[in-house]
């Protein structure tokens, strides 16, 4: 009997309110299982940020998971379009997101994104816009919410130590 490794579904979502945001990561496998992840962004970002550290972080939990194969689902259009390489980057500042996340696809044996609409993303938009507004004390951050204070991109510095990148993941 031969294993055929299935696809899990990558769903994100980001958003920004005051400068600071929040993202939300469903992974599901065929068989419905779902992983819900949220991450407080305590730092300033735009919304296109956050639906890049959303990304980010889906595919970092994605391979911490040992997943090899990715169908990758956001509603936002923008984000979608230039990781496919459909749309050219405008902001100086989105390039370096850009690099990371083709640093981090390059680790999966196979993988697929598209953009859905906001309407099929209810969920995820409900979930991201309560990471956003909800004020989370440090002592209280638990592992399906957790507090970001530096941007994604940090990881992809080389010039820091990799103890420091790993604990940054933690």
């Amino acid at each position: 009997m031969v294993f055929k490794e299935s696809f899990w579904t990558l769903s994100f979502d980001g958003a920004a309110a005051g400068g600071k945001g929040g993202t939300e990561i469903v992974l599901t496998r065929k068989s419905g299982e779902k992983l819900y992840l949220s991450y407080k962004l305590d730092f300033h970002c735009s919304n296109n940020e956050a639906e890049y550290e959303a990304l980010i972080w889906g595919l970092i939990a994605a391979e911490k998971h040992s997943i090899k194969k990715i169908q990758i689902q956001g509603d936002s259009k923008l984000i979608v379009k230039q990781v496919s390489r459909q749309f050219v980057l405008k902001e100086p500042v989105l390039a370096t997101y850009r690099t990371t996340i083709q640093r981090l696809l390059d680790k999966f044996q196979k993988f697929e994104i598209e953009h859905v609409p906001h309407s099929d993303n209810k969920f995820s938009d409900a979930f991201t816009t309560l990471g956003v507004r909800v004020d989370i004390p440090e002592e209280e951050v638990t592992i399906v919410i957790k507090k970001r204070t530096e941007p994604s991109i940090i990881l992809e510095n080389k010039d820091l130590p990799k103890d420091l990148r790993e604990k940054i993941l933690e």
